[in-house]
């Protein structure tokens, strides 16, 4: 067994995909919000639309409020995601 793989073996933790984990969770927040401006263009699930009318800038339940706040909210997941894998990953690092 080489160093290597002992120093594998001892790891605690799995290293995630910051990239990848940040774009999936970035595109289900995305259709998330394509699907409440569809229902909320409809008029139905008005209190859950009302909501992220006040949380997102960008959204209403229109067709450019749908896509400004699907944009916004991918944004947003992907930013924060990316970030707390990448001190996660790190602290990960520092672990050992």
């Amino acid at each position: 067994m080489s160093t290597e793989d002992a120093r594998d073996s001892t790891r605690t933790g799995i290293e995630i995909d910051a990239l990848s984990l940040g774009g999936a969770l970035g595109v289900v927040s995305a259709l998330v919000m394509v699907l409440l401006g569809l229902l909320g263009s409809f008029g139905q699930y008005e209190e859950g639309v009302g909501m992220m009318e006040t949380w997102h800038v960008f959204f209403e339940p229109t067709l450019v409020g749908t896509v400004a706040g699907a944009v916004e909210a991918f944004l947003a997941v992907f930013v924060f995601t990316y970030l707390s894998v990448s001190l996660y990953n790190r602290l990960l690092d520092y672990r050992q």
